[in-house]
């Protein structure tokens, strides 16, 4: 509980810190680092509770000898045993058979997993009775020592806590990275200019002069200067400081550091040797990329789409309770009017896969698009456990409220959804 908690609610430990509205990003994902830091405490507190010292020595032919007895009891134990022994015997035979020629049993891909994780469960019981016998006897040889286990594991996790999770935190609430970067590689006579972020903090951590900018409008007429100049700014204001100055400059501005959910540390001139960490940069472009399903289709005057890539777990299908990727690729005819989203459904044997979102996970909306751009959508979609093995079309749109954007040409429904093809599911 104490682990699902942490997962659901990542903020829940710097409740006990003087930090109001504080959020963690969602690209940091801190669910394995708690898990990893809480199991050990929780497990060996549970055992300092709940295991008292057994003097005596475990008898690893017990559970063998119950057995025996359930056997002479009568006809209806004897039944309920060979019940039990014929079903782990076709679960150990599914399980031989979904690695030998997983197509003869005709299983969805996840229940292939399951078989093939169930094969070894005959072998692993014994072992799991036995390490179940000899626990409560090996930990209750520490009698009044049973509680330093877990006083070592919270200590553990006291540790991982104050050296990992918090320092991880820390580079995305303080922008002191940010500014280290600007450092190392602008020079003192490049000027840094900050853009609501708080100016005592870049006058603290920045070398050099630091020059606040109030209005957007001036800091795009500052960065698109011929001379070499440096800016930090809110990662929310990207997109519209990024299409300003693509107008002014015909090329996305270069951001040299984007480790801090917050805040990104933008220059007016490429870096030998340094990536170019504007998301933008990847998503939006010049040319269309390479297209695995072309399709012509038109919403309306404003936006013609390409077609769109898949990247599936398998060749040529994704299993049930497996995840994938699609691509969806647009050309901006003029600019759109309105708060457009895409909505994407996956339809098939009456279920569906529903996959409404912002475009570029929300960092480039709609009503941003500029003329001539080619923006690659990209999402991750997840197919629930229980879908059936099938045949699912995919269907595609952009709407706003209860409104979708008529589409004009292209292979459509009367519902204003592209047909965009066929997703195998098995």
């Amino acid at each position: 509980l104490i682990i699902r908690d942490y997962s659901l609610y990542p903020e829940a430990p710097m409740k006990g810190m003087p930090i109001t509205d504080f959020k963690v990003p969602a690209v940091l994902d801190l669910r394995g680092a708690w898990a990893a830091a809480i199991l050990p405490t929780s497990l060996f507190l549970v055992l300092g509770l709940a295991i008292r010292p057994i003097e005596n020595r475990p008898d690893i032919r017990k559970p063998y000898r119950i057995l025996r007895e359930q056997w002479q009891r009568g006809l209806g134990y004897k039944l309920w045993l060979i019940v039990i022994c014929l079903s782990i015997v076709a679960v150990v035979v599914a399980g031989i058979l979904a690695y030998v020629s997983p197509k003869t049993i005709r299983l969805t891909t996840l229940g292939i997993k399951i078989y093939r994780r169930l094969v070894f469960v005959p072998l692993a019981l014994p072992i799991f009775i036995l390490f179940l016998q000899y626990l409560p006897w090996i930990y209750g040889k520490l009698k009044g020592l049973r509680f330093v286990p877990a006083v070592i594991a919270s200590a553990f996790f006291a540790t991982a806590a104050a050296q990992s999770v918090l320092p991880k935190l820390s580079e995305h609430f303080s922008p002191r990275e940010i500014f280290e970067t600007y450092n190392d590689l602008g020079r003192a006579s490049n000027e840094l200019a900050e853009y609501q972020i708080g100016a005592r903090a870049a006058a603290y951590y920045a070398h050099g002069k630091v020059r606040a900018i109030d209005k957007q409008t001036d800091l795009v007429d500052y960065l698109v200067s011929p001379k070499w100049r440096w800016a930090v700014f809110r990662a929310d204001d990207l997109a519209n400081i990024n299409r300003s100055y693509r107008r002014r400059v015909g090329d996305h501005l270069f951001i040299a550091d984007a480790r801090n959910a917050r805040v990104l540390l933008a220059t007016n001139r490429p870096i030998q040797g340094r990536q170019n960490q504007n998301l933008l940069a990847k998503y939006v472009l010049k040319k269309p990329p390479r297209i695995q399903y072309p399709i012509r289709a038109r919403f309306s005057d404003r936006l013609e789409f390409l077609g769109y890539n898949l990247q599936l777990p398998h060749e040529g299908y994704v299993g049930a309770g497996e995840s994938f990727k699609i691509s969806w690729v647009f050309r901006v005819l003029k600019p759109v009017i309105g708060n457009y989203k895409l909505f994407v459904h996956i339809d098939g044997l009456g279920q569906r896969i529903n996959g409404d979102h912002d475009p570029v996970d929300g960092k480039y909306l709609v009503r941003l698009w500029e003329k001539d751009d080619i923006v690659v959508d990209e999402q991750k979609l997840e197919v629930p456990s229980h879908f059936q093995r099938g045949d699912y079309t995919v269907y595609m749109g952009l709407f706003s409220g209860d409104t979708r954007m008529p589409i004009e040409e292209g292979p459509k429904d009367n519902s204003n959804r592209i047909i965009a093809g066929t997703l195998q599911i098995r």
